[in-house]
């Protein structure tokens, strides 16, 4: 059985490989507890449907030239997508990302909540009074200052690279976790290098001129997709 290769939107220099686990994960989160949530093109439903099969949040990526004809396409393919999941809902990115999360009843009242992003909005989908343990991973312990429910300080833990805590919700509930830093993570030694920086000033230039000018001609879309198809990964 072949497996399937990493996505090149997902591979980091100087970094190890990321494994299928990782993978499979709501996001990837092994480069300092930092979530990286994956993006797909609307070309096949297949991978949107394992993505919402697995927990994922559905998010669609494509550049100008996909709208040069209006946004007919892709509203084809949300109308698709929705036959998936009639439950299937579609909010502003920020929601999407702070409501995502693993839940998983672990006995009678009792929950576990592992979610990915600083700030989390956490919902009880049981129908009864629940306990919840609810996890993030963090990168760096020391820069943890508090843990907030609500805007209300409660009581947590530290247990390797992850912050816990528990907290009780009635049927349909809802509370807002955040989880508060120091600046001990603000920046790294690798954001701080001047290779670094040359990189993602390069990056940022090249996307603006393939947004700006590039996908104004069908010519040299057709050239640039066929040159970067022969350049190595």
């Amino acid at each position: 059985m072949s497996v399937p290769s990493i996505p090149r939107s997902f591979r980091m220099v100087g970094a190890r490989e990321l494994t299928i686990r990782d993978l499979l994960d709501i996001a990837v989160t092994r480069y300092g507890g930092f979530p990286l949530f994956g993006r797909r093109y609307p070309r096949s439903l297949l991978p949107f449907a394992l993505d919402l099969f697995m927990g994922k949040p559905a998010l669609i990526v494509e550049h100008h030239e996909y709208f040069r004809d209006g946004y007919t396409a892709v509203c084809e393919f949300v109308a698709r997508m929705n036959a998936l999941d009639p439950l299937l809902s579609w909010q502003p990115l920020n929601q999407t990302l702070i409501a995502s999360a693993l839940y998983k009843k672990i006995g009678q009242g009792t929950a576990r909540a592992a979610f990915y992003t600083d700030r989390f909005a956490l919902s009880n989908p049981y129908g009864e009074a629940m306990t919840f343990r609810v996890s993030k991973k963090i990168g760096s312990i020391d820069s943890l200052k508090y843990v907030l429910r609500d805007g209300v300080p409660i009581e947590h833990r530290v247990t390797a690279n992850a912050v816990e805590a528990e907290l009780e919700l009635e049927p349909d509930g809802h509370a807002m976790i955040d989880v508060v830093r120091g600046n001990a993570d603000a920046q790294t030694d690798v954001t701080n290098g001047l290779t670094y920086k040359v990189e993602v000033a390069m990056r940022r230039y090249l996307s603006e001129f393939r947004d700006n000018h590039l996908t104004r001609s069908p010519r040299l879309v057709a050239f640039s997709k066929k040159l970067a198809r022969r350049m190595p990964v």
